[in-house]
């Protein structure tokens, strides 16, 4: 439960609508345990192609990026704090 707390908390700031930056960075430096790898390795892909659509103000890349973040969420909703 405590890698998903360390997830839930590092997100937050995305969902709450605020320029996130560094998220990446941030799930790179979690200990992740066997059964949460796969889920990981997406949010990672996920947030990597965020940064570089802001870095270069790439909109469709954006969109591409948040349409892949929302089949996460809909396999993982606890990610954004649902139960």
């Amino acid at each position: 439960q405590a890698y998903r707390r360390e997830v839930t908390a590092i997100l937050t700031p995305h969902f709450a609508g605020q320029q996130a930056t560094g998220i990446t960075q941030q799930l790179l430096a979690l200990t992740v345990p066997a059964r949460f790898q796969d889920v990981h390795l997406q949010l990672g892909l996920v947030f990597s192609k965020f940064d570089s659509a802001r870095t270069n103000s790439d909109a469709e890349a954006a969109e591409s990026a948040a349409a892949q973040l929302a089949a996460v969420l809909e396999q993982y909703p606890w990610i954004d704090g649902q139960p």
